[in-house]
């Protein structure tokens, strides 16, 4: 594929769009906002970008779009040797840039010239290596083409959207975006499809599904989309209608008038499913009662706080998934407001963890070292066990080839102890909280305690984001799956090196748990090193 100057290319499937000026050369790169932290020296984290409830925005559209009070910064990246760009966006923008070019993103009017040496990024399309290729021979050492992949689940499915009336069975499925809050996204998601659609929208049932299959189910949900604002109080019939879909725990027959033909788009993400079509919605009913538990009901209904309606559902036995659909919609907490469905899985999964983590605080700790490992979805996870008391860590790297990664991939980490975190995780975002939970969830289960650190490595055949639900059910998976109890640490760090690609002293450099274990001696260890002096000096005395 050649790219001429001046045209406009459009990648739907990592969800970006780029114009290219002045462009004669065959590569794109895409920076990777929420981890890369050498394009930012000095300035403010991504993370601190905070929404209004507190939790980041870290979303392309909102971080392109212009932010009062944000000046441009002058401070050269990172590794430049001195050299200084022309000129730079505002702080947290995503830049995509070559050497001597200018690069513009859609919906954002920064630009960024680079007068010398390019900074590293992760090469994501090169038009080169793509014309040779054709999607065949796999060049790029992705398991698949996601060019063609995006062709292909147009293709099966364009013949069932091509219509603005759309009558299924919703799974049921709603959606909440964040961009423009106060003022969101909201809408019913329906496929064209009757009778049991819960497989659409219910990643436990897609433990052994594929990439592919992921991308092809969320294709089939349309997504009528209005503007809402987060105070339920103000909206009108259409948001009522969506909270009773919501509270359904079976499929409702639903109908959605739109007012163009939907967009054949399949947007992935780092935190929710992928979004499928879209268009702008007239009219949505439910042509079904919803199925609605009694128990849902006195929640919904009661004057409890978020953190109580979180709790109790989930104790009673709910998905966590029905809990985020709850939240989102404005069903709990006294103060009911409209969440972005990203805000609300962080949310939910970080309310459980907390509770679970306060009470496994009390339980006696593990005896040996454990090590746990599976591979879910082009993700290696890795779980190590220790008989001390709470902490938790992840570990986590983007491969080369993966899509985040980088010709030297780094570690990313969070950390937290037996008190928990008072802040949001600054590097690893939702993924701390999916992981936190199931490894919780593990230790509750067998009532016992340990510190805790987890090893996630990212590999290329992870090719399009699918959500956190993907590392929530990896980690969970791995937790079943015992490689081996040992008796010190080495010897667990040795079977989780045998397992992992990248080099695992860099793991060790980033990681707190380890760093601080490698820098202490508990009582017992001092006690035990001195009578052993003392036992063989008695002996050769």
């Amino acid at each position: 594929m050649q790219l001429m100057p001046g045209c406009f290319f459009e990648f739907t499937l990592f969800s970006i769009s780029i114009s290219v000026e002045n462009f004669d050369k065959t590569f794109l790169y895409k920076r990777s906002w929420s981890r890369d932290r050498d394009l930012n020296p000095g300035g403010r984290d991504l993370q601190s970008l905070a929404s209004p409830l507190g939790y980041p925005g870290t979303d392309p559209e909102k971080l392109m779009a212009p932010r009062r009070g944000f000046e441009p910064r002058w401070a050269p990246p990172t590794g430049l040797a001195g050299r200084r760009p022309t000129r730079l966006g505002y702080r947290g923008t995503p830049e995509v840039y070559e050497r001597g070019r200018v690069f513009k993103f859609f919906g954002g009017t920064k630009l960024l010239r680079l007068a010398n040496k390019p900074v590293q990024m992760t090469e994501i399309f090169n038009s080169k290596l793509c014309a040779i290729c054709k999607g065949r021979k796999l060049l790029c050492g992705r398991p698949t083409c996601p060019i063609l992949e995006r062709f292909r689940v147009a293709k099966r499915v364009e013949q069932k959207l091509n219509k603005r009336h759309i009558f299924g069975s919703s799974p049921p499925s709603i959606f909440v975006g964040e961009h423009g809050y106060p003022k969101v996204r909201i809408g019913p998601l329906v496929p064209p499809i009757e009778g049991d659609t819960g497989y659409l929208d219910n990643p436990i049932r897609w433990e052994n599904k594929t990439i592919r299959d992921i991308i092809y189910y969320r294709s089939l949900l349309v997504m009528g989309e209005t503007r809402a604002d987060v105070n339920v109080r103000k909206s009108g019939r259409i948001l009522s209608e969506v909270q009773e879909l919501a509270m359904s725990i079976k499929p409702v027959d639903s109908e959605i008038l739109l007012k163009k033909k939907p967009v054949l788009k399949v947007l992935p993400s780092e935190f929710a499913p992928p979004i499928g079509p879209k268009a702008e919605l007239l009219d949505f009913e439910l042509t079904e009662n919803p199925r609605i538990p009694r128990r849902t009901d006195y929640v919904v209904s009661d004057e409890l706080k978020a953190e109580q309606a979180i709790m109790r559902l989930y104790n009673w036995g709910f998905d966590e998934h029905y809990i985020i659909r709850l939240l989102s919609v404005g069903l709990l907490g006294l103060d009911k407001r409209l969440v972005p469905t990203r805000w609300s899985i962080t949310a939910v999964q970080d309310t459980i963890g907390n509770n679970l983590r306060g009470e496994i605080l009390r339980y006696p700790l593990i005896n040996d070292y454990e090590v746990y490992f599976y591979r879910f979805l082009g993700n290696r996870y890795a779980v190590l066990l220790m008989p001390e008391s709470y902490a938790f860590e992840l570990l986590e790297v983007w491969l080369k080839g993966s899509l985040f990664g980088s010709d030297e991939p780094s570690v990313i980490h969070d950390y937290e102890d037996f008190r928990g975190r008072r802040e949001y995780v600054k590097e690893t975002a939702g993924a701390y909280h999916a992981a936190r939970l199931s490894v919780l969830e593990a230790l509750q289960a067998r009532r016992r305690q340990a510190r805790v650190v987890v090893f996630r490595e990212v590999t290329p055949e992870y090719y399009a984001p699918v959500g956190v639900w993907q590392i929530r059910l990896g980690v969970k998976k791995a937790m079943s799956n015992l490689i081996g109890r040992f008796e010190t640490l080495n010897e667990a760090l040795d079977a989780i090196k045998r397992r992992l690609e990248n080099p695992f002293g860099k793991y060790l450099e980033r990681s707190y748990i380890l760093g601080s274990l490698a820098r202490q001696k508990t009582l017992d260890e001092w006690l035990g090193r001195n009578l052993y002096r003392l036992s063989r000096e008695k002996a050769g005395g």
